[in-house]
């Protein structure tokens, strides 16, 4: 599946990606670029996207439960 690429209000690289917005962490030696999920950290859980280009190459979604 393709992303949608964007810039949030406070000027950081954004991508759209099955209606939520992640934000760029880092870029990684081997070409691919990782971002964290905003909605997802503040609902007690963190969500991940790994790009490769425009293409979603892994989405990993982590569940903490007290």
């Amino acid at each position: 599946m393709y992303v949608v690429f964007g810039t949030s209000s406070k000027g950081k690289q954004t991508v759209i990606y099955r209606n939520f917005e992640y934000v760029k962490e880092r870029d990684n030696r081997c070409g691919t670029t990782s971002w964290r999920c905003q909605k997802f950290q503040s609902m007690q859980y963190k969500a991940r996207l790994l790009t490769s280009g425009d293409r979603v190459v892994e989405q990993c979604f982590y569940f903490f439960f007290e």
